[in-house]
């Protein structure tokens, strides 16, 4: 869990009296400052400080609100990191003291070879904790909002994809076979292709010296079409998962419930070593 600010809340002295943080500045104290104290503090707090007098009293009154106290080390980039406000920190979620009873299923899962009446009973816990996240104010290349979760509207249209595009259509959208040539109109030039991962893939099998004498002495290059089809091995198998992946590739005298002769005919009869 992340929470905001690097200070505690209100504390009690000896006397019993209520007191707040070191870091901590109230309205009264923020009112009295002048613009130059008020960019500083607020920069303390790993913010940049915009606007006028007013705003800047805004904004480090909000620093308040949230809890952030004094940042060590304040840089420049602090705030474009992972999209939680500058000073936050992980905090471990502490489970609250209500046991949740044990689910009850018709399929009481575990090992097969486990002794379910032997198995230990872990109790569980739920947690009070709450939290907010800053709404999401992401924007393209038009500088319009972009609508969490959609795609780039260019890159659609320079794909040709709609609603109605076959799944294939749209993977081979996001990984195409073939990289696009530097002349190509296109405004959504590919960084990542079939082919650029098939080059990738020999250049790894010559510094591992395969074809050599002492390690698979019959290796040949990779083509791209060949890579790619190992590539949609991963996607077969997550329509009819194995254990792994290699056991479709098996023959059935050796996996006679994973092994795949379909998967066997596509790829050849060295489909194991090259895989």
């Amino acid at each position: 869990m992340v929470v905001v600010g690097s200070g505690s809340g209100n504390t009690t002295n000896t006397n019993g009296e209520v007191t707040s943080p070191d870091w901590f500045l109230s309205d009264e104290q923020i009112n009295v400052l002048k613009v130059d104290a008020l960019k500083e503090a607020i920069k303390m707090r790993g913010v940049v400080p915009k606007g006028r007098k007013d705003e800047l009293r805004v904004m480090l009154k909000q620093c308040m609100e949230k809890g952030m106290g004094i940042v060590e080390g304040v840089t420049k980039d602090m705030q474009v990191l992972s999209g939680f406000p500058v000073g936050s920190r992980w905090k471990e979620l502490q489970p609250g003291d209500d046991i949740v009873p044990e689910p009850v299923n018709e399929f009481a899962f575990h090992a097969p070879t486990d002794n379910p009446e032997a198995l230990p009973r872990v109790q569980k816990q739920n947690f009070d904790e709450t939290w907010d996240r800053p709404v999401f104010k992401g924007r393209n290349l038009e500088n319009e909002v972009r609508l969490k979760g959609h795609p780039r509207r260019r890159w659609i249209k320079d794909e040709g994809l709609n609603e109605n595009s076959h799944p294939v259509e749209w993977l081979d959208a996001m990984l195409p076979v073939y990289q696009k040539s530097a002349s190509s109109k296109s405004e959504t030039i590919h960084t990542i292709s079939a082919e650029k991962l098939c080059r990738w893939s020999n250049e790894k099998a010559r510094l591992m010296e395969m074809g050599t004498k002492t390690k698979y002495p019959t290796f040949t290059e990779f083509i791209t079409e060949e890579w790619e089809q190992y590539l949609y091995v991963f996607f077969y198998n997550g329509l009819c998962p194995s254990p792994s992946v290699e056991m479709k590739l098996q023959g059935e005298e050796t996996d006679p419930v994973q092994s795949d002769a379909f998967l066997r005919k596509c790829l050849g009869p060295n489909a194991t070593v090259r895989f």
